[in-house]
C-alpha cells in the first residue's frame, strides 16, 4: 500500500472490508446445476449388494442393473458374487429378456473388466470384455475414477 499511497488515497480497512464483501458476494453458498441430459437408449451397469432368499435359504450376495435413465427403466439380476462371468450372464439375460441391446453403456472402472486406468482418460481392457463388446455391438464409456456421481441415475435409485 505505501507505494501507491500518493495515488491511491484509500486506508487499509477500506480495502479489507471490500475485499471480504467481494469474496462473500463471488463465493456465496448459491446452489448451482449443470443440466444433466439422457440420451434415449443409453443405459448404465452398476453391481450392488442384496441380500435374498433361495430354496429358503438367506445369500448376501450381489444383484447387477442395465437402468435407462431416460425412461426410468431398469433391469435386475441376482448373484451370489460380483464377477466377470456374473456381469457376463446378466447383461446377456437382459439383452434376451428386452430383445435388444443399448448401443452406449456406461460403467465403473471395476477390476473384471478394466486392466488399467490410463491417466488422462481411457482404460484398457480385459479382452474377455472386449470379445463381449464386441460380439454384443455396444459402445462402453466408464466414469472417471472415484466419479460414480457420472452415473447418479442409477446410484440414486439403489442408495437410498
Amino acid at each position: 500500500m505505501e507505494r501507491y499511497k500518493d495515488d491511491f488515497n484509500c486506508s487499509y480497512r477500506t480495502v479489507a472490508a471490500y475485499v471480504a464483501m467481494k469474496k462473500k458476494e463471488l463465493f456465496s453458498e448459491k446452489n448451482g446445476f449443470l443440466p444433466l441430459e439422457h440420451v434415449p437408449g443409453e443405459a448404465q451397469v452398476d453391481f450392488g449388494d442384496a441380500d435374498f432368499y433361495e430354496n429358503g435359504k438367506l445369500y448376501n450376495g450381489k444383484y447387477l442393473n442395465l437402468s435407462f435413465p431416460y425412461s426410468n427403466k431398469g433391469y435386475t439380476q441376482l448373484f451370489k458374487g460380483e464377477n466377470q462371468e456374473c456381469l457376463f450372464e446378466g447383461l446377456k439375460t437382459i439383452f434376451e429378456h428386452i430383445g435388444g441391446v443399448s448401443p452406449k453403456i456406461w460403467f465403473d472402472n471395476a477390476s473384471t473388466i478394466v486392466t488399467k486406468v490410463i491417466k488422462g482418460g481411457g482404460s484398457n481392457l480385459t479382452d474377455d470384455f472386449i470379445r463381449f463388446m464386441e460380439h454384443y455391438g455396444f459402445e462402453a464409456v466408464f466414469c472417471n475414477v472415484n466419479a460414480g456421481h457420472e452415473k447418479g441415475y442409477i446410484k440414486r435409485l439403489y442408495i437410498n
